[in-house]
């Protein structure tokens, strides 16, 4: 199964504040049956941050 709106990374947007909530999240999904992610940030004001996306995507 596929999660194709997800919130995840972490500092970003309204989702995972941060980098343990985002691998509580991964937890969950692949307890769930996800077996990938597609990461839908926020790309509006005030729920988007530009360089914490990037800082982010090197971190995962």
């Amino acid at each position: 199964m596929r999660d194709m709106h997800c919130h995840i990374l972490p500092g970003v947007d309204d989702g995972a504040r941060d980098l343990n909530e985002s691998l509580r999240m991964l937890e969950a999904a692949r307890a769930a049956g996800v077996t990938s992610i597609v990461c839908t940030p926020h790309c509006r004001d005030p729920y988007f941050d530009y360089n914490a996306m990037w800082d982010a995507f090197e971190l995962l």
